[in-house]
């Protein structure tokens, strides 16, 4: 028999092939995009705290600044200009993102709590905590 052409099976087979490794392809596509933009997201909330930092470093024993905490200090006042949310390009991440330092008296040195809460819209919304000494 002189065969020149795949059966119906043969062709089937193979779309189902290509179908199966294409699914698993997109899947892990969406997967690396996802982790990307949350570590995107916990950056901004480090830069955040960086910023925080060198705020309250710059003015806490200044001359005519009295800070009362808890403080509330916005992406603004921090002197960060914007955050490109990586999964809507039409948002900024500015609305409602804020930094509040508090001061834990009950330490011998100076102790500070940082809560971080990055909102960009309904992708993330997060509040990260860090501690700048910790008594104890």
């Amino acid at each position: 028999m002189n065969r020149k052409a795949f059966t119906i099976i043969e062709l089937l087979t193979t779309i189902a092939i290509i179908s199966l490794l294409s699914t698993i392809g997109i899947i892990s596509y969406t997967s690396i995009i996802n982790q990307s933009a949350a570590r995107v997201f916990e950056e901004y909330q480090d830069s955040m705290f960086v910023a925080a930092s060198n705020y309250l470093t710059k003015n806490y024993s200044k001359p005519g600044v009295n800070l009362v905490f808890p403080l509330h200090l916005t992406i603004d006042q921090l002197g960060i200009e914007t955050f490109k949310n990586p999964r809507d390009s039409e948002d900024n991440c500015k609305a409602n993102s804020e930094v509040i330092i508090t001061k834990d008296d009950r330490c011998e040195i100076l102790a500070f709590k940082y809560s971080v809460c990055l909102n960009c819209n309904e992708s993330y919304n997060n509040c990260k905590e860090y501690f700048s000494n910790t008594c104890s």
